[in-house]
């Protein structure tokens, strides 16, 4: 765990869903986080980073209103789905095509999905690995910026076994 990264929003919680997610345009995917995809009809959230020594990687965990979760999964799917292909820019403004897809995960929580965000060329390609528990949704996320994406699948599984043991 990275000193100083958690946050955490206690007993503060959203009232009202908010899914505003296929507002965003599609080159928002190129900053987006598990934090960031599970906003919507989530009620509470807390985030921690993690490193394996060479990657980083959010950890993010979102709790959701009663039979939600499984919305909020669809939308992260309808969104990449809507983005599928995407150009987005590079620092200097030059056109950067991104392929985005979406792949189910068996054997993790409820339900699992992976999202990757593939751009052309030299660039970072960024992954989301979210995990329904019940109403929970566990999300992992990094990217390659470092020579290779961070191994989120395997620190996907106990993290939410764990989740399941304890917050059924």
């Amino acid at each position: 765990m990275k000193d100083n990264t958690e946050s955490d929003t206690g007993d503060a919680f959203e009232d009202e869903p908010n899914p505003t997610l296929l507002n965003n345009p599609c080159t928002w995917l190129s900053t987006a986080s598990g934090g960031t995809l599970g906003l919507g009809y989530q009620t509470a959230h807390a985030m921690e980073m993690v490193s394996d020594g060479d990657n980083e990687s959010r950890i993010d965990l979102g709790s959701y209103f009663p039979g939600t979760a499984v919305k909020q999964l669809d939308l992260i799917r309808a969104y990449a789905d809507k983005c599928k292909t995407y150009t987005g820019q590079d620092w200097d403004k030059k056109p950067v095509p991104h392929t985005v897809t979406v792949t189910p995960v068996p054997g993790l929580g409820d339900e699992a999905i992976d999202l990757v965000n593939t751009p052309k060329g030299p660039y970072a390609t960024q992954e989301v690995l979210a995990v329904r528990i019940g109403d929970k949704i566990l999300f992992l996320d990094g990217d390659n910026i470092v020579d290779r994406l961070p191994h989120i699948k395997d620190l996907a599984a106990p993290i939410a076994k764990h989740i399941k043991e304890v917050a059924p």
